[in-house]
């Protein structure tokens, strides 16, 4: 066998596995678009209440990874529906991953509570 033959029979072996990994391998489901505009009006929401918090005591309360954080969610939805890909990590149907909603609770949290900690 040559080396231009064993390429060939790799190049088939891979083909086929492509082949029966789409035919068995169930399309990912992409999120509804009310699903999206309702993750994208949340993501709204926290940004324009980090930025209202921002212009009134004059410096940010969220931290820079928070920020790069929204940023990167809101992005990856924009262009894909949504901001993971990986089935084990949320549901399908969702436009954010489960972990993903959790942190983008606890930012609107600590936004909120950075806000009234210093009104007093």
């Amino acid at each position: 066998m040559t080396k231009r033959d064993s390429q060939k029979a790799i190049d088939d072996i891979l083909r086929k596995a492509q082949k029966h990994t789409q035919e068995h391998e169930p399309a990912r489901k992409k999120p509804s678009k009310a699903q999206v505009r309702k993750t994208m009006r949340l993501i709204e929401r926290v940004i324009t209440q980090r930025d209202t918090i921002k212009q009134q005591k004059g410096d940010d309360p969220a931290t820079e990874w928070e920020n790069e954080f929204l940023s990167g969610i809101k992005g990856r939805i924009k262009s894909y529906g949504a901001a993971f890909f990986d089935p084990m990590k949320g549901d399908k149907t969702k436009s954010l991953s489960y972990l993903q909603k959790d942190k983008l609770r606890e930012i609107k949290k600590s936004i909120t509570k950075k806000n009234t900690d210093r009104r007093s």
